[in-house]
């Protein structure tokens, strides 16, 4: 295979130092737009590139359809999250968010856990560093979780190794099921509790003063919830001959983010707090169909991953407001309204947006898993996030603002602003072409070669 194909993790890491090196010289503005052409470029060279199937590094680096499908769903989702910021700050540089995609794609095309280990130890003290950035005391609270996390993951990652003797995808998916020893399988539990843990990380950023999550300050977290979900999904094929140690365990953890994320979504008055917990319910759904480990739910999980991966990146940009300055938006800044009511709609799966089709695929799959204990949870929880979307829309489109708009040409730019219309119609558009994404995400889960 031709070196080439490396070209969008070159693009991208070396973006990151140069944006790190020239951000002060720059304004904000220009170095968000330098941003969002490298990440698109990078995007364009895995649609080109990445087509290719092959190793590279005596066979530590793998191309297929599942790492390209999930890289071009990680460039893309930074596209989106640099696009939802109108306005970068300089306390959040963008190198922290091409450090976590790097992470991220680093995962994506790993073969070892070796490298896998790697790319999630990157994407993690990216994401973590950002959020501590973002809100320095509150998010500073974030690292003692964020180590324990990772070291959970080092040490399942390391012990399995030392039980198997081999830390090759070829050499983990070639092992019996008789060959699951009790020891591995409570190791397996614990290297998957550090992904889960790190995963539910992503989409807050700061701890209130009681220690209870609260929502993310910035998208970054969107995107190390991506990144770290690719691991996930990779560590799951791998270790498929020992799916009877945790397949009944992770569907039971996704039951309970199913309805328990919405439930809190509905309790919290919050609007970023809000729409953190929406995510967590739609990363239940992503862990359910992974539970059924086999290509049906492989496939319904990389397709829900990618429409979440859209909305959690936004959403953390558009609902930034406080709940008092939401009362009337529509009035005010319409096109804002209706990003935020498309994107929060999306996560609660209200057709035809992305997170509706995730959520059907996955329920066609538990279906056929025979988890319909599981898809209860699911469809109880479903019910509960729109509720909680209408409650946090109510006050949005239904109520006047406080005080009449003045008329201006800022005050207009601001009214019709592209980028919160653009974000809302990303999710509508991924309902819209959910057959031809389904295709590719149905050839993504064939590359993990499960039985």
């Amino acid at each position: 295979m031709s070196p080439l194909v490396l070209l969008p993790e070159a693009l991208v890491a070396v973006a990151g130092a140069g944006l790190w090196l020239v951000r002060r010289r720059l304004p904000a503005g220009r170095l968000r737009w330098l941003a969002m052409g490298v990440t698109l470029v990078a995007f364009a060279l895995e649609l080109w590139r990445g087509a290719a199937v092959g190793t590279l590094f005596g066979g530590g680096w793998a191309q297929d359809r599942f790492a390209l499908f999930a890289k071009a769903a990680l460039l893309f989702a930074t596209f989106v999250l640099v696009l939802a910021e109108e306005r970068w700050p300089r306390r959040r540089p963008l190198p922290l968010t091409f450090a976590v995609c790097l992470g991220g794609m680093i995962a994506a095309s790993a073969t070892t856990l070796l490298g896998l280990w790697l790319g999630l130890a990157l994407a993690l003290a990216a994401g973590m560093a950002a959020a501590a950035l973002a809100a320095p005391e509150a998010g500073s609270r974030l690292w003692p979780l964020a180590l324990a996390a990772g070291g959970l993951v080092t040490v399942g990652f390391g012990l399995t190794w030392a039980l198997t003797r081999t830390f090759t995808v070829g050499g983990l998916q070639a092992l019996a099921p008789t060959q699951v020893s009790a020891p591995m399988a409570i190791l397996v539990l614990v290297g998957l509790a550090g992904i889960a843990a790190t995963v539910v990380l992503g989409p807050f950023g700061a701890l209130a003063a009681d220690g209870s999550l609260e929502g993310a300050a910035e998208g970054t977290g969107g995107l190390l919830m991506g990144a770290t979900t690719v691991a996930g999904v990779q560590y799951v094929a791998w270790l498929w001959p020992a799916a009877g140690s945790w397949g009944l365990w992770m569907a039971v953890l996704a039951s309970f983010a199913m309805l328990a994320g919405p439930l809190r979504a509905l309790a919290t008055p919050e609007p970023r707090s809000a729409a953190a917990w929406l995510v967590v319910g739609q990363l239940g759904w992503v862990a359910a169909a992974l539970a059924i480990n086999d290509r049906a739910g492989q496939a319904a999980a990389l397709f829900g991953l990618g429409g979440l991966l859209l909305a959690a990146c936004a959403a953390p940009a558009l609902t930034r407001l406080e709940r008092e300055r939401l009362r009337g938006l529509a009035g005010g800044q319409p096109a804002r309204a209706v990003g935020l009511g498309m994107v929060l709609l999306s996560l609660a799966g209200l057709p035809p947006l992305a997170g509706f089709y995730g959520q059907f695929m996955v329920a066609g799959a538990l279906i056929h898993g025979n988890l319909i204990w599981a898809l209860t949870a699911g469809l109880l929880g479903w019910l509960v996030a729109i509720a909680a979307v209408v409650r946090m829309l109510r006050p949005v489109f239904l109520e006047a603002p406080e005080e009449s708009p003045r008329r201006s040409r800022r005050r207009w730019i601001e009214q019709w602003s592209v980028e919160p219309l653009l974000m809302g119609g990303l999710v509508l558009a991924y309902g819209l072409f959910a057959y031809p994404i389904q295709v590719l995400a149905a050839q993504a889960a064939a590359a993990l070669r499960l039985p």
